[in-house]
């Protein structure tokens, strides 16, 4: 179910609304609502989307996103983004601080960025990996189950 509270007095128009499917599309000043079997989804035109011809914004921080799935077997995926192009390295190491594998070691652009890591080699337990970018790193822990 979506829930959108308008202000008193503010105009709506169902551009389309579907009985017995629970299909709908409104329009609220600039911001367009539309939903149905698969979901809702709320679009502000005042924002600028990937669509309008703009492209994807480029990060302006230096980020390490927890990996997924977590906890994994065999293979998890590591996203991190960075913000201007240079070095970067991706290591995994297990909890006593020894390295066990180079995951990626490139000199990256800036955006958005995924490797995808298999552990088939490793043990069940719990590991660190760090990515390291230029004077900034960050780590964070995943769990291999077999």
């Amino acid at each position: 179910m979506l829930k959108v509270n308008i202000a008193a007095g503010t105009p709506m128009a169902i551009a389309d609304s579907t009985p017995g499917t629970g299909r709908m599309v409104a329009v609220i000043d600039d911001i367009v609502v539309t939903a149905g079997d698969h979901g809702a989804y709320l679009f502000d035109k005042r924002i600028p989307s990937w669509a309008d011809g703009d492209g994807p914004s480029l990060p302006n921080t230096f980020a390490l996103e927890q990996n997924y799935p977590n906890p994994f077997n065999p293979q998890t995926t590591i996203a991190f983004d960075t913000r201007a192009t240079m070095r970067v390295r991706l290591e995994v190491f297990n909890v006593l601080g020894q390295l066990v594998n180079v995951v990626a070691d490139d000199n990256l652009p800036p955006g958005h960025h995924t490797r995808v890591f298999d552990a088939s080699s490793l043990s069940s337990g719990v590991y660190l990996y760090r990515v390291s970018a230029g004077e900034q790193q960050q780590t964070r822990k995943m769990m291999v189950l077999k």
